[in-house]
């Protein structure tokens, strides 16, 4: 029992200092905030493949290099990081 609570404490402090750059902001001219939010949407489920481990575990992993990549791919660019 102390080796699986010592691991999702572990897990939840890497999970903090992997979010500690911040939430990118996707800008892209003439697109709604409606079709923004749709395609962030899209490329972060897609990242979650990217990111590997197993089917329906506990702790979904997004790779953000994978969303930002897919974002500039849609014609995004990142404005800045909050």
């Amino acid at each position: 029992m102390r080796i699986v609570l010592a691991a999702v404490i572990v897990a939840a402090l890497m999970g903090g200092c992997a979010s500690a750059r911040g939430k990118p902001v996707y800008d892209k001219p003439g697109v709604t905030d409606a079709q923004r939010k749709s395609d962030e949407a899209e490329c972060t489920k897609a990242s979650l493949d990217v990111a590997g481990g197993p089917r329906g575990s506990a702790i979904l992993a997004v790779d953000r290099d994978a969303v930002d990549g897919c974002m500039r791919a849609r014609g995004y660019s990142i404005t800045s990081r909050k």
